[in-house]
């Protein structure tokens, strides 16, 4: 079980920092090609495609996963069942949302978002959706398979072909106009899709089905339903979110600011400052990725202490690169920016968020075991209230000429710390874990002693890549001092 759980991290880590650094060098090119205005439009139009496809897979990778995963225990129904209902689910599904999305599509670029231009690069959804929704199910099945390997060359594989793609798209329409060069960018997507799939039927066609089980359980669609709706909510709720984020914010600096100085300060955000902080967000992936069918096999035996375990270790294999990640981009923002993106814009923003956005990488663990442990109805009204709270005060906060764009970072950053810490302490009641003083002064301890060092080599004016390299040493030497980590078990001493 443990070595299992760190061979799977670690093989989901692997391909998630190829496929960011991948996506990296593809948003670096588009970014340099597209300029800002481009980056304003596209970032304008990803919040409903991503809306769309958390409606198209409706939870259903982290229900067949989950299923699958204690179906290798309790060997009580076929495979085949349980994905052949997903799939029937999955086709049901996409037919609905294209139809939505073509009704909606007029008021919804026209006026909500008052952006028209957003019309087709949002119009590529509709092939997108049901490659998505098909995709879904089938890593669903592998994951709870525990094959990570399979998921994870499909992924490169995706990427690859999406950004060779996206560059030649964008360069190739680009003559015609910015709108269509930003929806050659977003077709990508489903070009990359369809080698993904491609590449897993392959892999799956040789995959010997569990033939030898007598299916005295039958898995309905609504045993799957009542396993993936409280699981997508989570999902699904951000992606609202991320959907009305946009429409809201372009409301309240309507008052004072024009359509695309919005459009401008919107892309600054989420398509710089927000995507330079995600970086480390292909680890958390992994980690959650890996843990779901863990935390489901330990939960169904009553293995407490295999939970404890997989806690600890997700929660040092999250705190060790994310604490490093804050710190660099605390004191060098502007340098990173420059360095990933050939631009500062939206560097001011990370300065101050990147402090706070430490507690955000621990969500989406803390999460995934809340799923595995069957409390998925929880962690969805914690993510309503919680999202709730931060649209309002996005618009509250934007509509301040004096805070003006600043609002929608401190709205996301409020929304995070208090849905983490929430979920957290319904965690350590579930499974009686928590993180003792001693450990919580250690880590603020190694926090403010490199934070620290970082400020006095900043002000001799040193280059941050060597002066980075320096305050990670530091970083890592100082958590190996303090024993926040015990080596032999991989896992964070709490």
């Amino acid at each position: 079980m443990k070595n299992t759980f760190i061979k799977n991290t670690l093989t989901l880590s692997i391909s998630g920092l190829l496929v960011k650094g991948l996506g990296l060098v593809n948003r670096i090119i588009i970014t340099r090609i597209l300029g800002s205005e481009g980056i304003g439009l596209y970032m304008m139009s990803f919040p409903t495609i991503i809306l769309f496809i958390s409606l198209a897979q409706l939870g259903l990778p982290i229900a067949i996963s989950k299923l699958i995963s204690e179906n290798r225990i309790a060997k009580t129904t076929k495979n085949s069942t349980i994905i052949y209902n997903s799939l029937s689910i999955s086709l049901f599904m996409s037919c609905i949302l294209i139809i939505v999305l073509l009704i909606i599509i007029k008021p919804l670029t026209g006026v909500w978002l008052g952006n028209p231009e957003t019309f087709y690069p949002i119009l590529t959804t509709i092939i997108l959706i049901p490659l998505v929704s098909f995709s879904g199910v089938i890593k669903g099945y592998l994951h709870g398979l525990k094959l990570m390997k399979i998921t994870s060359i499909a992924h490169i594989a995706e990427q690859v072909v999406r950004i060779t793609s996206s560059v030649i798209l964008v360069y190739i329409l680009l003559p015609y106009g910015l709108v269509t060069a930003v929806f050659g960018s977003l077709l990508s997507l489903s070009i990359g899709e369809i080698i993904s799939i491609i590449i897993l039927l392959f892999k799956v066609s040789k995959i010997s089905p569990n033939a030898k089980v007598k299916a005295h359980v039958t898995v309905e669609s609504k045993d799957i339903l009542e396993i993936a709706i409280p699981a997508t909510s989570n999902r699904l709720i951000g992606s609202l979110t991320y959907f009305f984020e946009p429409i809201i914010f372009s409301l309240a600096l309507r008052e004072y600011l024009n359509t695309t100085t919005i459009k401008n300060l919107y892309g600054n955000i989420t398509g710089f400052a927000i995507s330079l902080m995600l970086i480390p967000s292909f680890l958390t992936h992994a980690i959650s990725t890996a843990l779901l069918p863990s935390i489901s096999e330990s939960y169904s035996r009553k293995d407490f202490s295999k939970l404890h375990y997989l806690f600890r270790t997700s929660m040092m294999l999250v705190f060790i690169p994310s604490g490093i990640v804050c710190i660099l981009l605390s004191f060098f923002s502007y340098e990173y920016m420059n360095l990933l993106f050939a631009t500062t814009s939206g560097a001011n923003y990370v300065t101050y968020m990147a402090p706070f956005f430490l507690i955000f990488y621990f969500q989406a663990p803390i999460v995934s075991i809340l799923h595995g442990l069957n409390k998925s109805r929880i962690v969805m009204v914690n993510s309503l209230i919680l999202n709730i709270i931060k649209l309002i005060l996005l618009y509250f906060l934007c509509s301040q000429s004096s805070i003006n764009s600043h609002g929608l970072p401190i709205a996301s950053i409020i929304s995070a710390l208090l849905l983490t810490l929430i979920n957290f302490r319904v965690l350590s009641k579930i499974i009686k874990v928590s993180v003792s003083n001693k450990t919580k002064v250690k880590v603020i301890f190694v926090l403010l002693l490199t934070s620290g060092f970082a400020y006095f080599l900043k002000s001799l004016q040193i280059n941050y890549l060597p002066a980075s390299l320096l305050i990670m040493l530091t970083y890592i030497l100082l958590v190996r001092i303090t024993n926040l980590v015990n080596l032999k078990k991989l896992s964070l001493v709490i």
